[in-house]
């Protein structure tokens, strides 16, 4: 008789994780199974397979069980549970073959258990990833007299170093893969905080730490466990198709290493869960990192019609490189896991699926008959849908005389005098759901309909996370009863992060912003002298302001707390020295403005889209019709299709305007009085020409030109520039002439009237003139638009216009401070010279000087290369 070995895997878990599996039985199918892995969890990591039968539970015997007492005694295992499985072949042969599956495992010696899929009498070094929290790391260091080096203490049990797999008296070995043993505690700590955000520890716990003394061995990450850190390697097995195994293996200029491009849809490499941007790490568990392209690409060749590749996607990549490891620690580990080569391990059940061809099992069971049409055991489907803009493309209904209900089908609902016809009973998003209910009958409905999903889906609903708020006038009635131990609340309730309900309630959600915002803010001071413009209103964009928009949405902001929030982003972006009148910081940067977000006007834009969405919205939204009503009993019209036509503001439908348009014109519309007083630049009247020239505000920041040469053209055009006739007012002991001239030296005067400028300007005439543009005057200040067909030509002329000022700016300073570099066409020279040898460099290094002759030698005015040799004109 054949002799079945069950495996043994031992599984731990942290406090509020999952081991990553359901557990589940099933009609017509005997023993209790294992379900709905979780990928890259602690059953996936342990090698559980979809269909594998659990023998026992912590020595306990029960595949005779009831399956209840089976979840139970798992449950009471607390953070860690002992399995003896089989898996589902080798299971129902042993059925099939009438064995005693309770003395199994007695037959051969028991093997050790496998821990997290790690074989659990290994002494390793453990590898932890920390990532900073607002609480910190959670954890302290001391040192101990008559040891070595530094030992954790004081660590938090839901703190960031917990969860990375640190303990109490664990001894600290390396940092982001520098060994720390005989550093002081003070280097220790700021190691640590120059890593910022994140760090990767090497630790040692005190039985490990003994074990490797006593042997006189050498602590580092290449022994280390890497159980504990959050991204795993993958390993992908491939069996070569007709057209090969569907990719690219491609190596990238910028990043050493060779990458998975071009995936093949339906290729077996798709199948096997390759990404584009992996990393080959290994080929057959030989690494190749050390290997030039053409050798690996022949080695993967060599392997014929199957090969197993080890591969990393880019985080997992930059975790691993932290720690000074190599992502091979995790294939070593795989093999100790299964006793054999990664390749031989089993695949999960989502990659078995996608297999073309089944993947051979040592006792296969035989192929049962087809069952006649009496015998087909009927069982439902699990399937996974993903939501498209289109939705899940399908519609729930009640049929009439068939047994089973939804939630929708049995509330009563409540129903608004605006809108009689309509029943409202339910609203969801994501998992969050929110039901209306009148009375203790749909309460009970709801009981049921919840029982149901219980039992069908083995999920349950989270009570003690649910809330119950009281809508309306209840005084004098009977309030539903709740389910367990559920309360009403008469104020309000959270919803996404949003506190709706009574002033009260709604207060919350405004509370400790202001100081928020600060504190999100803060973090960019220390840069805030090296961000341009551009990137100071991205980092307020970006990164600050929309932290509140999820509540703004939804709730009306009290107007003072908008003030106060739109002066901190202001005190931000101008460094505390306001220039020119915020209204003009929120146009668009192509209308001479920097983008700069008005809360106020997003806030409006909120208010617009909402009322698009609930008024024409394509989809059939219920709430639309009470709106509707609503706006018809204060109006006691319909609602027009035009909603904004202000003057300087492009009229548009609310059926088809997009969100960026609603929030341009909502700016406009809120500033429109200050907007019109003021002129786009006033150049126009000191060059004496009209509207037909227009600065091109968008090339001002175009490549190749600076971020800083974009920042100094703006202020030029917008004449806030700090020279002598603006400095004779904030410090009286200077005065308003020329540091060249006896003139009075105004923003026109310092980079267009200045006597001395005449040089520079013959030089740049000669350069736009070689380029076969004309040069003028409203040229120079305005710049050139950008025409695709001369694209290069116009971004060379606007460099050129962007550094001669700059030059004019530099050599006027220099004159103040004393400097010797006091000519602009000298210091404009060395300025377009160091960027354009910079350039060559970097284009020599990528092989592509067919780029830079495209970007730097138009009409060869400022250079040309002959021979691979850059030759300077200028």
């Amino acid at each position: 008789m054949a002799s079945f070995q069950p495996t043994v895997i031992k599984l731990s878990k942290q406090e509020g994780q999952s081991y990553g599996f359901f557990l589940r039985v099933e009609m017509g199918t005997e023993g209790h199974l294992i379900r709905c892995i979780e990928k890259g969890g602690l059953a996936e990591l342990a090698g559980l397979k979809d269909g594998d039968r659990v023998l026992r539970v912590n020595g306990v015997f029960v595949d005779d069980q009831e399956h209840a007492r089976v979840v139970q005694l798992v449950k009471e295992s607390g953070q860690s549970v002992t399995f003896h499985m089989l898996d589902e072949a080798t299971y129902e042969k042993a059925k099939k073959s009438g064995i005693n599956l309770s003395g199994a495992d007695e037959s051969r010696p028991a093997q050790p258990p496998l821990m997290n899929g790690v074989a659990g009498s290994a002494l390793k070094p453990k590898l932890c990833y920390l990532v900073n929290v607002k609480e910190g790391f959670g954890f302290s260091l001391k040192s101990t007299k008559g040891y070595q080096g530094m030992f954790f203490t004081d660590v938090k049990p839901s703190g960031a170093a917990a969860k990375a797999g640190v303990r109490n008296n664990d001894r600290l070995i390396e940092i982001n893969g520098e060994n720390v043993e005989k550093s002081t505690h003070d280097q220790i700590v700021a190691k640590v905080k120059a890593s910022g955000k994140s760090v990767t520890f090497l630790v040692v716990d005190e039985e490990t730490n003994t074990h490797f003394r006593n042997k006189n061995l050498k602590l580092g990450a290449s022994l280390a466990t890497v159980k504990h850190l959050p991204h795993k390697p993958r390993i992908a097995e491939m069996t070569r198709g007709p057209e090969g195994y569907g990719y690219y293996l491609r190596a990238e200029k910028k990043r050493p290493g060779h990458f998975i491009k071009d995936i093949d849809a339906g290729s077996p490499a798709e199948k096997a869960g390759l990404k584009d941007m992996d990393r080959l790490v290994a080929v057959n568990g030989e690494a190749v990192d050390s290997l030039v392209h053409d050798k690996v690409v022949e080695k993967i060749r060599e392997c014929g019609n199957k090969c197993t590749l080890l591969i990393v996607d880019e985080e997992t990549d930059n975790i691993y490189r932290m720690a000074g490891a190599s992502p091979l620690l995790f294939w070593e580990e795989m093999k100790d896991c299964f006793d054999s080569a990664p390749e031989k391990v089993r695949p999960t059940h989502q990659q078995e699926a996608q297999q073309s061809s089944a993947v051979p099992v040592q006792l296969p069971s035989p192929t049962p008959p087809p069952p006649s049409e009496e015998q087909k055991d009927y069982k439902p489907k699990l399937c996974k849908l993903r939501k498209t803009t289109g939705g899940f493309g399908f519609h729930l209904n009640a049929i009439q005389g068939i047994q089973g209900q939804f939630v929708k089908e049995v509330l009563t609902g409540v129903t608004f005098p605006q809108c009689p016809d309509m029943s409202f009973k339910v609203t969801a998003y994501a998992d969050d759901i929110a039901v209306l209910v009148v009375g203790d009958g749909d309460v009970e409905q709801l009981e049921a309909c919840q029982r149901k999903y219980e039992r069908l889906s083995s999920a349950k609903i989270n009570w003690a996370k649910s809330n119950a708020v009281l809508v309306g006038d209840w005084n004098g009635c009977a309030t539903p009863y709740l389910p367990a131990g559920l309360r009403w609340d008469r104020g309000g309730f959270q919803y996404f992060g949003v506190f709706l309900g009574d002033d009260t309630t709604t207060q919350k959600n405004w509370e400790g912003l202001v100081e928020k915002f600060k504190a999100r803010l803060q973090r960019w001071w220390w840069l805030l002298p090296q961000l341009s413009y551009r990137g100071r209103a991205l980092v307020v964009n970006n990164l600050v302001a929309s932290s509140v928009w999820h509540r703004f949405i939804v709730l009306e902001p009290p107007e003072v707390l908008i003030k106060q929030l739109q002066s901190i982003l202001l005190d931000f972006f101008w460094d505390g020295l306001h220039w020119i009148r915020q209204c003009v910081l929120y146009l668009p940067l192509a209308e001479g403005g920097q983008g700069l977000i008005d809360i106020a006007s997003r806030t409006a834009a909120f208010r617009l889209k909402a009322l698009q969405r609930l008024l024409y919205s394509s989809e059939d939204l219920p709430w639309a019709q009470l709106a509707l009503g609503f706006l018809r009993q204060v109006q006691h019209t319909e609602v027009p299709g035009h909603l904004l036509k202000v003057e300087n503001v492009t009229e548009f439908s609310l059926f088809t305007v997009d969100g960026k348009q609603v929030y341009k014109a909502c700016v406009k519309v809120r500033h429109q009085q200050q907007l019109q007083q003021l002129p786009d630049t006033h150049w126009r009247e000191q060059l004496g020409v009209g509207e037909e020239f227009e600065p091109a505000w968008r090339t001002l920041y175009k490549p190749p030109l600076q971020k800083r040469s974009g920042d100094l053209q703006w202020r030029i055009l917008h004449s806030i520039i700090a020279i002598n006739s603006f400095l004779t007012i904030i410090k009286p002991g200077v005065t308003d002439n020329c540091p060249f001239c006896s003139q009075r030296e105004t923003v026109f005067h310092c980079f267009f009237f200045c006597a001395r400028l005449r040089p520079l300007f013959m030089l740049m005439k000669t350069l736009i003139e070689g380029l076969g543009l004309p040069f003028t005057e409203a040229s120079f200040i305005f710049g050139f638009k950008y025409q695709k067909s001369r694209r290069s030509i116009f971004q060379l002329s606007n460099f050129i216009f962007g550094q001669a000022k700059f030059a004019i700016l530099k050599s006027r300073k220099n004159k103040v401070n004393g400097f010797i570099a006091q000519d602009p066409v000298h210091i404009f020279k060395h300025l377009v010279v160091s960027k354009i040898r910079v350039d060559f460099q970097f284009y020599s290094a990528m092989q592509d000087l067919d780029s830079f002759e495209l970007l730097w030698c138009v009409n060869k005015v400022l250079c040309e290369v002959e021979g691979g040799v850059l030759v300077l004109f200028i």
